[in-house]
């Protein structure tokens, strides 16, 4: 094969080849610039919230609670349970989600949701298995008054595939649960006098020290309501009731 014909064969051959890295590098830095997983780790942000008093919670945060700003002075709650919140408590978001946080204020109301495009969730779920997913933000809400307030000065919801959280306020006794979209606890009504609660799989992470397929009763006087989440299978349930009512309860379970 003559020197001109070889030339003819390898030279698009190449120009091909330099073309396909050249988009390979350009997509490759876009990403690195772009996109919020390819990002360099962020540092624990706190945002300081002195003025609200009241906060609603819908999904699954872990919570830190402690003195201190400073996240190695803080131990992880477990089974995602806020079990108190103290004049100092933290609210901490996984760096994945923090991307998405939006802080907006209305009517001297603050309001922090998390808001994903449908591209995301997979990818969601991927980094939920992996150990550095909990790489977080942080939130900083002194002087709690109440969580699950009808007049909550903090609004925190969470992407529509949330998983199972308990959130109990000491001073209140407000208790909040919520279930995910494998509709995984139901609710039932009974003549107007208690709620069963049936849960089927994944019960120690609504309470810790429940087995599953454990079902329990609580009396309908002190539920304050139950409700389906517009858009999404999830239910909660909140319940009014005192903090030694709650303790009895849970202790009963």
């Amino acid at each position: 094969m003559k020197l001109s014909t070889k030339l003819l064969i390898a030279v698009p051959i190449l120009l091909l080849a330099a073309l396909v890295m050249h988009n390979y590098l350009l997509a490759r830095q876009f990403n690195q610039l772009h996109s919020p997983y390819n990002a360099q780790p962020v540092l624990f942000k706190t945002i300081n919230l002195p003025n609200f008093h009241h906060v609603k919670v819908d999904g699954m945060y872990y919570t830190r609670i402690g003195n201190s700003t400073k996240p190695s002075d803080f131990d992880y709650a477990d089974y995602s349970i806020s079990r108190s919140y103290t004049p100092n408590c933290y609210l901490t978001i996984p760096e994945e989600m923090a991307a998405y946080t939006k802080y907006t204020v209305e009517n001297d109301t603050l309001f922090i949701r998390e808001e994903f495009p449908e591209t995301a969730y997979d990818k969601l779920d991927e980094l939920r298995t992996r150990v550095d997913y909990f790489k977080t933000r942080m939130i900083a809400m002194p002087s709690i008054a109440s969580v699950t307030s009808e007049h909550a000065d903090v609004t925190i919801s969470n992407y529509k595939s949330a998983m199972p959280l308990m959130c109990i306020n000491k001073i209140h006794g407000n208790i909040i649960l919520s279930h995910d979209t494998l509709n995984n606890v139901y609710f039932k009504a009974h003549e107007n006098t208690y709620v069963t609660v049936e849960n089927s799989v994944r019960v120690d992470s609504l309470i810790p020290h429940l087995s599953r397929h454990t079902n329990f009763d609580i009396p309908l006087h002190l539920v304050k309501h139950i409700f389906p989440v517009e858009g999404d299978s999830t239910t909660s349930i909140t319940i009014n009731t005192n903090a030694t009512t709650l303790k009895n309860l849970i202790d009963k379970l």
